[in-house]
């Protein structure tokens, strides 16, 4: 094609239709942008939420209730939740527990913070076997079910 070196007749249509080609172009990266946004937005709208549950109960080790320290929940895919033993080895965690088989163990009591020129606090023992005191050892075991959960946990020798 042999360009036309002449002076344009109406440099107002040229304007014009370079403002209409922008306009154009503007208004399909809008709509790209929207449609995919929406895409984006319907594909993650998808549950991918794993269903939980929350537990109450008592522990007892040897019929008796187990009255201090924590008790703890590890599942087998690494979440963990733990609660504070009340009078009677009562609990309740209220957060949501990923629902299956967890290992339960026991913990003592957490020291509290210790103000400037008091001798820390010696840790609280908790009395059951050292075996219920560890995940890795413990061999008590629930399976919670999707949610409320009132359980009793029987540590025995």
């Amino acid at each position: 094609m042999i360009w036309d070196r002449r002076p344009l007749e109406s440099p107002h249509l040229f304007l014009e239709s370079m403002a209409m080609m922008k306009m154009s172009l503007l208004k399909r990266a809008v709509g790209g942008f929207v449609l995919t946004l929406t895409l984006f937005t319907v594909a993650g709208c998808g549950s991918s939420e794993k269903p939980a549950g929350t537990v109450s109960g008592k522990v007892v080790h040897n019929g008796k209730p187990v009255t201090g320290g924590d008790v703890n929940f590890s599942s087998k895919s690494g979440s963990a939740a733990s609660g504070a033993l009340g009078d009677g080895g009562t609990f309740k965690i209220d957060g949501s527990l990923e629902v299956g088989g967890d290992v339960v163990y026991l913990s003592p009591p957490p020291i509290g913070p210790v103000p400037p020129g008091q001798k820390p606090q010696t840790p609280k023992k908790i009395d059951v076997p050292k075996k219920f005191q560890s995940p890795s050892t413990s061999t008590a075991t629930i399976t919670l079910k999707s949610g409320a959960n009132d359980v009793t946990i029987e540590l025995k020798d």
